[in-house]
């Protein structure tokens, strides 16, 4: 979520509710709630696409989900491996991870400027940062961790990913 350019903040595990299901109470505690960046709410459900496919799992979200909504007045969100696993996103975000405490600095900053154009490689942007800065490889992943770019994040992030500047980031 830390990645995800719509999510203002996230708690985990942040509240139980109890719900009736199948003539019983039933206590349920979502796996995250989640503030989006224009003010609403979600809440989330990580769980394996198996568990997600049995017959009882599904009469029980289905009922969660409704009862989110009339009660909570907000989404109850089921995520899967296959979303959280598709493609190299996780072995992206891993490495990006540590330069998402790092604020670029001005020359960082200055050099999206003087970008030859909005779409280039990521090794064009480490060639164009080693111009300006001493250690361009963590320059350009910081710029890549903070936003500053659209990428593909389902295929591995390597010299030749494609990245497009945002427009008006720099």
């Amino acid at each position: 979520m830390e990645f995800d350019a719509n999510v203002a903040r996230y708690v985990a595990q942040p509240f139980s509710v109890t719900y009736s299901l199948n003539g019983r109470n039933v206590r349920y505690t979502p796996d995250f709630l989640v503030q989006l960046t224009n003010g609403r709410f979600k809440s989330q459900e990580i769980k394996p696409s198996e568990k997600l496919a049995s017959p009882k799992n599904q009469r029980k979200f289905q009922t969660l989900q409704a009862y989110f909504a009339q009660s909570l007045h907000h989404p109850l969100e089921l995520v899967d491996e296959k979303f959280i696993y598709r493609g190299h996103k996780v072995n992206n975000f891993q490495r990006l991870y540590p330069y998402l405490q790092r604020q670029p600095s001005a020359t960082e900053l200055q050099t999206l400027n003087g970008l030859p154009c909005q779409q280039l490689s990521f090794g064009e942007l480490v060639g164009h940062l080693a111009e300006h800065v001493q250690e361009p490889l963590h320059s350009a992943l910081t710029l890549v961790a903070l936003g500053f770019f659209d990428w593909n994040e389902t295929l591995l992030i390597d010299e030749n990913s494609t990245l497009t500047l945002k427009s008006g980031v720099a």
